[in-house]
């Protein structure tokens, strides 16, 4: 398992080595400018959502605000099975704990006994945001590693699920009041990446390698899937600060659909059609659909109308992504690129003089991510810095390739 902060090099120490095809200029060249998303024809408002031309726009962390960047193999060799009961609630938060106190409470007393399970509920979800809070703050500072750090989210996540099916039971059978309490379980419960990472624990998956960059108060997990749509990046984004600062009242008095003609503003390639679907709690939204290119769930705060989470499966073969080339002339190695956005996926290709493909150590920005491997290819997750630094090293004769700025 490799950890490291993201290191971006400087463009002036990179230029004194002599890298095959860099303009001689600070100035990025026209193929530098290209990017597969366009900031300038992007009206989004929301500082965290970045553009992306035929395809869904993406929830993105700050890229001055990284702390840490890592990517991590859990299996259940190197991690303990989250057993269920790890993270269930206590035996006094389930459904059936619930149905027999308000069957035996007198019926003068039962709204009480409701309300006291509403609060035990309220109670347990703050305590599991501080624990996820506490967490991000501890893997940030170096107390908790990689592993660590998955395995706790993971928990966190199958918690949030057991409250949230509380929750909801209370409300529907009794006609309980939890819905706010269900907008905060929102940002704790996970997505395709945290689903999977459980079934690693469960020994139901073999394996699976997560990408995880963090801040103080959010975090970016991807990893390299196959699901239905073949080979995926399935991933989730988190921003805590946004519901954490947020206030005020609900921009969209609880109307799921003015809140989906915001979502159509922010991601408008997924959520203009349709089949999009969303529903609501106080203040918070939830839209989803499945497209051509995978699928997009979003989480919308209603005071701010930002959004604060997302959760997406996105095809390989599909995501619009843009390729660039470099060459080293003296040794005939080329790597290619294949970039989509900001925490998005990102292929290299190595060939070698005669066009065939072969095995490489690449470097992303200072860190080393992989080895392409025989067919001469590796997947990595494109960095948040703004600037793009991808050297390739096969057999003692390296290449470097440096795209500037970009989404």
């Amino acid at each position: 398992m490799s950890r490291a902060l993201s290191v971006v090099l400087a463009v002036c120490c990179v230029l004194s080595m002599g890298i095959a095809g860099l303009p001689t200029t600070d100035t990025p060249s026209s193929a530098d400018r290209a990017a597969p998303a366009s900031p300038a024809t992007c009206s989004v408002d929301d500082p965290n959502v970045g553009c992306v031309e035929n395809g869904s726009n993406y929830l993105s962390l700050n890229g001055s605000d990284v702390i840490t960047v890592s990517a991590n193999d859990s299996s259940l060799d190197v991690a303990t099975a989250v057993a269920t009961d790890v993270s269930a609630t206590s035996a006094r938060l389930t459904r059936e704990s619930i149905a027999a106190a308000y069957e035996t409470a007198p019926r003068d007393s039962r709204r009480a006994v409701i309300e006291g399970f509403e609060s035990d509920l309220r109670n347990a979800t703050d305590d599991l945001r501080d624990r996820e809070r506490a967490t991000l703050r501890a893997y940030n500072d170096g107390r908790l590693s990689g592993e660590e750090y998955l395995k706790e989210l993971a928990e966190i996540d199958a918690k949030a699920d057991r409250l949230w099916s509380v929750g909801d039971f209370i409300n529907v059978r009794y006609g309980g009041q939890t819905a706010e309490t269900l907008a905060d379980l929102y940002g704790l419960r996970g997505g395709p990446v945290r689903n999977r990472l459980a079934q690693v624990y469960a020994g139901d998956r073999s394996s699976l390698r997560v990408h995880v960059t963090t801040t103080d108060s959010g975090f970016a997990l991807g990893a390299f899937v196959d699901d239905r749509i073949g080979p995926a990046f399935a991933s989730e984004t988190y921003l805590g600060d946004v519901r954490r600062r947020s206030s005020g009242p609900d921009r969209y008095d609880g109307n799921a659909g003015r809140a989906l003609n915001r979502l159509g503003e922010l991601y408008p390639w997924v959520f203009s059609a349709r089949d999009a679907s969303v529903s609501g709690k106080p203040d918070v939204y939830r839209a989803t659909r499945t497209h051509s290119q995978g699928s997009t769930v979003v989480f919308l705060d209603g005071q701010s109308g930002r959004v604060f989470a997302e959760h997406s499966t996105a095809s390989l073969d599909r995501t619009p992504t843009v390729y660039t080339n470099e060459t080293n002339v003296s040794s005939g190695l080329t790597v290619s690129l294949g970039r989509t956005h900001r925490g998005g996926p990102l292929n290299v290709t190595v060939t070698d003089i005669s066009g065939q493909r072969v095995p490489a150590t690449v470097t992303v920005n200072g860190r080393q991510v992989g080895q392409t491997g025989d067919d001469g290819m590796l997947w990595t997750v494109t960095p948040y810095r703004a600037n793009l630094v991808v050297t390739a090293e096969h057999r003692g004769e390296t290449v470097t390739i440096i795209r500037y700025g970009g989404n």
